[in-house]
């Protein structure tokens, strides 16, 4: 009753995507934004982004965000000033996942630019499926250096959920490939730096966290996806090369990419320890030789 233009929806709980989905199909304003129910903003957000649009006559105009612990506040990477990026900047960025992040809330978006878009109902990480379609249609997107969202850092949040909720990210991703491969071929290989990365990354994390029930299935998704992109090409071209091998090496044999990164793994830490005890070693020896010098200039006098 205190407010004519605020809407309330009751409905039963179908997930986030859902959610945003009514929503927008429910609102009739000329701006939208998103925030998550455990997230907040600082007072003048919708102000500030507001003007940014409007200012700089841009599309979208997102905020910098800051991680929200029990214990501390840590500020995202961002930019010093407010920064304006055309289409394929702002693309670039996003796909790279760099100061424009991936998620849709903390943006505020002319609204006709999401007409006929949808979040995908039923998947986890679902704004990787939504928010590079949004971001194609908008000619300029302008970057606050402010922090105006606190993202709250939960050990229960999807972000921080069980393992086999990322495969769900991994296919948000070959999506997107696609796509970029149609509209933005020269950012192909960041979306596929993406892929490996996390193919390899959640794979290591079902072996860490010993999910012994789901990890067979974990291992059988994930190389089957591999394959399949492996026989796509994605290990073609000359970048990389690191990656691109353990990648394909994972699509070959999950159990032999394991060893070969422990083996890694335990090489680094010992290479690591032999460094600094050179570094110790060489400290001691120019002190040593400091030493003799100073006593050669003390007989010479």
């Amino acid at each position: 009753d205190r407010f004519d233009n605020v809407s309330v929806i009751h409905k039963s709980n179908g997930g986030l995507s859902e959610a945003r989905n009514v929503g927008m199909t429910a609102s009739h304003g000329e701006y939208t934004f998103f925030l998550d129910s455990d997230d907040r903003i600082v007072p003048d957000t919708l102000e500030t982004l507001l003007g940014l649009l409007n200012g700089y006559d841009a599309d979208i105009a997102t905020a910098r965000h800051i991680y929200w612990y029990d214990n501390a506040a840590v500020p995202a990477r961002g930019v010093d000033n407010d920064t304006v990026f055309d289409r394929e900047d702002s693309m670039r960025e996003l796909i790279g996942n760099s100061v424009i992040k991936n998620f849709a809330w903390g943006k505020l978006y002319r609204t006709e630019l999401l007409d006929g878009l949808s979040f995908p109902p039923g998947r986890y990480y679902e704004d990787v499926y939504w928010t590079h379609l949004v971001f194609d249609r908008a000619g300029k997107t302008v970057l606050t250096h402010r922090g105006l969202v606190y993202y709250r850092q939960r050990a229960d949040g999807i972000s921080y959920g069980a393992v086999h909720k990322k495969l769900d990210l991994i296919d948000g991703y070959v999506i997107r490939r696609s796509f970029a491969a149609q509209r933005y071929p020269r950012l192909v290989p960041q979306v596929d730096e993406h892929i490996m990365k996390l193919t390899l990354e959640i794979y290591l994390q079902s072996l860490r966290r010993l999910e012994r029930s789901g990890h067979a299935g974990i291992t059988k998704e994930l190389a089957g996806r591999a394959r399949k992109l492996v026989k796509e090409g994605i290990c073609r071209g000359g970048t990389m090369r690191r990656l691109k091998k353990s990648y394909a090496l994972f699509s070959w044999c999950p159990a032999a990419y394991a060893v070969f990164a422990v083996i890694c793994r335990a090489g680094g830490k010992m290479l690591e320890k032999y460094r600094k005890k050179g570094s110790l070693r060489a400290g001691a020896y120019a002190a040593r030789e400091e030493k003799n010098y100073s006593v050669f200039q003390l007989l010479r006098r």
